[in-house]
């Protein structure tokens, strides 16, 4: 075995011992459902004597031509990319985002400055706010006995109030409708960014001592996805993390495993096919 293929292998151990320690049963639920692709791929392309995290090969995976070997290494983890980038898309297509349209309530500093329900608040001080997640942010940047200056459009027109706030530094208003965070192309070049980059993010984060339930991945527009939406999104996350040490622990197994291949069986179809 080759020196740089050790180091490979033994990156790879820590990576995934390292995964059981700050979540054992993510990892023993991703090498369980790598195991069973691997039984149903194998039968599929008809190879034998390949365990699944194995390095040492029977003599009857020889039979079988070195593609098909190599597709029984990574076509799991892809399967695993693929379940990931869909749950991901799933989530992020539930989204949604509170419009600044706004319900007013009543006997509220807002009301009392004139706004009504409907109204939409287009600016914050002079700052543009396209949604009421930027309107509350602006609001409550404001030191809090200072009045609040709102650009508010009434059907075609603009209107200018100023509200002066209550003593727990709220105007009174909460949004009246939602709309989609994401169109759906948006959706799933988001899913595809988040699939490919959560292993990187948990690793740059393997050197910090944070504790397992700090390990996540922030979208802050999922928060607002409902339930189906968060579970989607934590299915997405569990994947995301998983595909990538499993794909780089099948590699090096396949390279070892043909280290072992009688002479004249690696490349082509295998001695069984020669018959």
């Amino acid at each position: 075995m080759s020196s740089r293929l050790k180091k490979v292998l033994v990156i790879t151990a820590l990576v995934l011992l390292w995964t059981f320690v700050r979540a054992s049963r993510v990892l023993l639920l991703g090498a369980g459902f790598i195991w069973l692709l691997h039984v149903a791929l194998a039968r599929v392309l008809r190879v034998r004597g390949i365990s699944t995290f194995g390095a040492r090969y029977e003599a009857a995976a020889f039979e079988a031509p070195k593609r098909k070997r190599l597709a029984l290494r990574i076509v799991p983890p892809a399967l695993l990319f693929l379940l990931a980038f869909l749950f991901w898309a799933s989530a992020l297509s539930q989204a949604q985002t509170a419009t600044s349209e706004v319900l007013v309530e009543s006997g509220s500093p807002a009301e009392q400055a004139g706004m009504r329900n409907g109204d939409r608040i287009v600016a914050v001080g002079g700052t543009p706010a396209a949604t009421f997640g930027e309107v509350s942010e602006r609001v409550h940047a404001l030191p809090a006995a200072a009045p609040v200056s709102l650009e508010v459009r009434r059907g075609d027109a603009l209107h200018q109030l100023t509200v002066h706030r209550s003593g727990e530094g709220r105007i009174g208003v909460r949004p009246a409708s939602t709309e989609a965070t994401y169109t759906t192309s948006a959706a799933l070049r988001q899913a595809f960014v988040l699939t490919v980059s959560v292993p990187w993010m948990l690793v740059s984060q393997m050197s910090s001592a944070a504790p397992p339930e700090k390990m996540m991945v922030e979208v802050p527009e999922l928060q607002q996805a409902g339930g189906a939406g968060l579970v989607s999104a934590g299915m997405g996350a569990t994947l995301s993390a998983l595909w990538l040490p499993f794909l780089v622990l099948g590699l090096a197994l396949f390279a070892l495993g043909e280290r072992a291949a009688p002479p004249g069986t690696t490349e082509g179809a295998g001695a069984g096919a020669a018959r």
